[in-house]
């Protein structure tokens, strides 16, 4: 058994995903609803204060993160022809993979796994769910 706590995000992006059967391979937006649960690294250790890590914490670090990256921009596969001549003024996340709700939820599970490494914090991301819309979500989780 461990502790787990859940903080939740939300932004607005646009995506496409090329070679979709419908709709979805146009620029389209949506308001994403990002939901990050993490629990202690070693066990069930809480820190002093019987908490895995403050909420204004994971605000700070991870809302940041998406504020400065995602929100108000759009989120393309790097191999996306339309990287190729978008405008430079436009703001741009560039993943991998085609930007899914499942390979969305993939990588920022990676990215804030890193953010909080690198900032030597003692919890360790376990799931990230993409909302893409209120009826439809993707989940990562280790």
């Amino acid at each position: 058994m461990t502790h787990v706590i859940t903080r939740k995000f939300t932004f607005d992006s646009g995506h496409r995903i090329p070679l979709h059967e419908s709709k979805c391979k146009h620029l389209h937006g949506h308001t994403f609803m990002c939901e990050v649960s993490l629990s202690p690294v070693d066990g069930d250790t809480l820190d002093d204060l019987g908490r895995v890590l403050d909420f204004g914490e994971i605000k700070r670090l991870i809302g940041t993160w998406i504020d400065v990256n995602v929100d108000h921009g759009f989120i393309l596969n790097s191999t996306d022809e339309l990287v190729k001549i978008w405008p430079h003024n436009h703001k741009l996340y560039l993943i991998g993979k085609n930007p899914t709700a499942e390979n969305i939820a993939e990588h920022f599970h990676k990215v804030f796994g890193r953010i909080l490494s690198e900032n030597g914090i003692a919890a360790k991301v376990i799931r990230v769910t993409i909302h893409e819309t209120p009826n439809s979500r993707a989940e990562y989780y280790t």
